[in-house]
């Protein structure tokens, strides 16, 4: 899986752990790393297991709604928010294309 980062496009499993490090994360706050963490995870499920696919999807939209609608916590900006989601399902839609045909 390719990911988008400000320091270019590298392989999500260099992601995390990588030396050195492509991507920077002490700027970012906990609760965005973590999600960043989870989406990134998430693809690298689906890739592995394309038969989950359906289900991690799930999972990741449950996960993204309930932070845009905890509005009493606030703690990720719902822009961010939006654009991670966007980037996830970008890179989800290239491994599983199949999730978005129309059902017959």
């Amino acid at each position: 899986v390719k990911v988008s980062t400000p320091t270019g496009v590298v392989s999500g499993r260099d992601m995390i752990g990588g030396a050195p490090p492509l991507f920077d994360w002490a700027p970012l706050p906990p609760v965005e790393r973590a999600l960043h963490c989870l989406l990134l995870c998430a693809l690298a499920r689906a890739q592995a297991m394309p038969t989950q696919a359906a289900f991690v999807l799930r999972v990741v939209v449950a996960v993204v709604r309930t932070a845009h609608c905890d509005q009493r916590r606030a703690v990720l900006r719902p822009e961010r928010l939006h654009e991670l989601f966007g980037a996830f399902m970008e890179a989800f839609l290239g491994l599983a294309p199949e999730l978005c045909a129309a059902s017959s």
